[in-house]
């Protein structure tokens, strides 16, 4: 009776036969049968790849393996989804073999004694993920990895797995027969790993490793970059966002680690990267003060957002201390499932035959009346085509025609209007399925705003991670539109303690909703038949508060190779936003101004960029601005930081390098911005609450002779940039970093 370790993985079962052959019975183990004791571990990364991810942290797993360990992956693809996770992302493309190595090589540097495990990859669908980020960045860093050794046959997969299932006795020969692809072809492989070919002599161990500490340094870096990009439409912090936070609810944190296999291991790798901060157990729920939450026992809370299903909905149930029954969570606006009578959509509550809604109230679902709180993320269509949330936005947009008001003087409107350039922006989205772009950012905008001019007494929390200034501007004046909150982005580190942020941000956006429904409540009760207009100034009244307001300023100075290139910038504080739009029309009253403006979009008597004498730059510069910050607003902040020491050369094309001038620059701008808003804003400003803008200067990278068609072509399909052409003179550019590159 032949004894199967996998469902269906034959070149698995082969090799295992042919090890036990050639070292013993007892030298050879699976996953299903045996330990983490013996010489070979043999795993298929498709059959296996919950183990494999279980094991980069497991208690006396593979990395406390206290004896020599040869670890012989068959790379035969990835599981079959049981989510819909690769509707949002593809996760795939995140959790390659290559990236289950790094995650493993960053918690061995972590090790005070080193494992000795080594690992053999045998890659059989070398093209199925040739377009991964984890296969493009990680060939850079192979000859710093020398416990770890690549062979990728150049037969298709079928026809190599009929050939060792059908000739086990002769499996050498069919091994052979396969051709070289890269630098070590499958014949090798046999040779390495069953017949002590010269190299496996030479192979070392994780634990001979000198360079490992560093290798993984600079592991962390680049797969830390990627993994926190937040320029796609729905990054991995969106998924692995809830799992922290429930993290640092309840302790251990093992039992939310997410049941789908390929969730858990995104979270292990961001552990692993020191993404996650260590912080569970550390803010019990519910994260509301006391008095709030017995405010709201009869409060009814409906979410919209297209990810609830994976964890949002929970967190927030967790996070307001409430049952399930209490929270209605949707995934579309556009289905019918909102209203009196569960039957219309989210569009449909706005208009009557077309014509909108203005101050008429709107009765979100079922049974809850006037006491409820709209939870509204804003990307809603993560899930779906580009095509489908343009129709939804072309819904929309006759909508905000009717509530045009460019000069705030409409008296029927609870609330500022949308101008006439803004519904232009909406339109030109549509027509052109812009995304990622201002035009698409007010788009986003809309369905938030005719909510507020339809009910003006609705509390509606953003539940999104935007972090677009051009959003949170249009929004400020509806006053019952709450942004305090917003979904984690994780561009930190471990030390910083995320999910204490997010319960600071949560706790004062549901406090300030819970205003809104207690006068809300307190209106209808007075005047039953009232309409929603009639308290929309007293709903105002509660945010008018003013809030500090700063902007950052931040650019680099020096050329990138020089020993002291550094960024560098300046942080002000006002007292609220109007204060700094009143400076910024006073210091173009006064001419000091570059280039065009909002202000003053054609200025006439524009100063030169750079100034080669500092008295020049004194007398039309310092002396100006200097006396009108030093009598309205508090002691700026300058601040600067110096590149590294002993910085490599590398090729500026490489955008995966951390030592590429883009990526370095960067970097010094993340780190200069977190030592700003964690640590000194926070005592500058005297509250840990306050609004804020950062301006970055970018560097543009245009094409030259040297870059052919494909090198080109290859900065957006390898690295996802986004390449624009001069308006004038069409050469064509990209930009070190984008709008959404950097947040407060």
């Amino acid at each position: 009776m032949t004894l199967h370790h996998w469902e269906n993985a034959p070149i698995c079962e082969t090799l295992s036969a042919i090890l036990r052959a050639a070292h013993g019975q007892d030298a050879v183990c699976c996953r299903r049968h045996g330990g983490v004791r013996e010489r070979y571990l043999v795993l298929s990364y498709r059959e296996d790849f919950a183990y494999l991810w279980e094991q980069v942290d497991a208690a006396d797993g593979i990395l406390d393996a206290g004896q020599e360990l040869s670890i012989v992956l068959i790379w035969d693809g990835m599981p079959k989804a049981n989510s819909s996770i690769k509707h949002v992302i593809n996760v795939d493309d995140h959790l390659t073999a290559f990236d289950w190595v790094v995650t493993l090589c960053c918690n061995a540097a972590k090790k005070r004694e080193r494992p000795k495990i080594r690992i053999f990859i045998l890659d059989l669908t070398p093209r199925a993920h040739i377009s991964a980020f984890g296969c493009r960045s990680f060939s850079s860093f192979v000859p710093r990895v020398p416990w770890l050794r690549v062979y990728r046959p150049s037969t298709p997969l079928e026809e190599t797995i009929r050939e060792i299932a059908g000739a086990v006795p002769g499996a050498g020969a069919v091994f052979s027969a396969m051709a070289r692809v890269d630098a070590i072809g499958a014949d090798e492989f046999l040779r390495d790993i069953c017949l002590q070919g010269p190299f496996l002599v030479d192979l070392p161990y994780i634990r001979d490793d000198p360079g490992l500490s560093e290798t993984a340094r600079l592991l962390k870096e680049v797969w830390s970059s990627k993994l926190t990009n937040v320029q796609s439409r729905h990054s991995v912090a969106n998924l692995i966002g809830p799992q922290v936070l429930l993290s640092s609810m309840t302790k251990p944190a093992g039992s939310l680690i997410p049941a789908d296999a390929k969730l858990a291991a995104l979270f292990k790798q961001m552990e692993a990267l020191d993404l996650v901060s260590e912080s569970e157990g550390r803010h019990p729920p519910p994260w509301i003060p006391v008095e709030i939450f017995q405010t709201l026992q009869q409060t009814a809370f409906v979410l919209v957002d297209d990810l609830h299903e994976f964890g949002w909905s929970r967190f927030l149930r967790v996070a307001l201390g409430i049952r399930s029954d209490r929270l209605s969570a949707f995934d579309r606006a556009d289905d019918a499932s909102f209203g009196a009578n569960g039957a219309t959509t989210l569009v449909g509550l706005l208009a009557d035959n077309g014509r909108l809604r203005v101050n008429r109230g709107i009765t979100l679902r079922p049974n809850t009346n006037d006491d409820v709180i709209l939870f509204l993320d804003l990307r809603l269509f993560g899930q779906r085509t580009s095509r489908e949330e343009m129709d939804f936005f072309r819904e929309l947009t006759p909508l905000a025609k009717q509530a045009i008001d460019d000069n705030g003087g409409r008296s029927d409107l609870p609330w500022p209007g949308f101008t006439t350039n803004e519904v232009l922006d909406a339109e030109k989205c549509v027509g052109q399925e812009l995304v990622e772009t201002e035009e698409y950012f007010t788009a986003l905008t809309l369905l938030p705003r005719l909510l507020a001019i339809v009910d003006p007494q609705l509390p509606i929390v953003l539940f999104s991670s935007t972090g677009q200034r051009h959003i949170i501007e249009a929004l400020k004046p509806y006053q019952t539109i709450i942004t305090d909150f917003d979904k984690p982005r994780y561009f930190g580190t471990a030390e910083q303690d995320i999910s204490g942020e997010v319960r600071m941000r949560f706790e004062t956006a549901v406090a300030a909703a819970a205003r809104i429904r207690r006068t809300r409540i307190a209106l209808r009760r007075l005047s039953p038949g009232a309409s929603s207009a009639t308290g929309s100034s007293t709903l105002a009244s509660l945010g008018s508060q003013r809030a500090p307001y700063v902007e950052i300023f931040v650019d680099e100075a020096r050329v990138v190779t020089d020993q002291d290139f550094r960024v560098g910038g300046l942080a002000i504080v006002y007292d609220d936003k109007a204060s700094a739009d009143e400076f910024n029309q006073e210091i173009i009253r006064r001419g000091v101004q570059w280039g065009s403006t909002d202000v003053e979009p054609a200025p006439t008597g524009r100063l030169l960029r750079k100034e080669d004498r500092r008295e020049v730059f004194k007398s039309k510069v310092f002396d100006i601005v200097e006396p009108i910050l030093r009598g309205q607003f508090r002691q700026p902040i300058a601040f600067s930081l110096q590149r590294p020491a002993n910085v490599p050369w590398v090729d500026p094309g490489d955008l995966s390098s951390p030592w590429c001038v883009d990526n370095l620059y960067r970097r010094l701008v993340v780190q200069a911005l977190e030592v700003l808003l964690y640590e000194c804003l926070r005592a500058h400003v005297g509250t840990p609450q306050f609004d804020c803008a950062v301006y970055v200067g970018t560097r543009a990278r245009f094409r030259t002779a040297a870059d052919t068609p494909d090198a080109w072509k290859n900065f957006a399909d390898s690295y996802g940039v986004q390449c624009f052409s001069d308006a004038t003179t069409g050469d064509q550019f990209f930009l070190a970093s984008s709008r959404t590159a950097f947040f407060p």
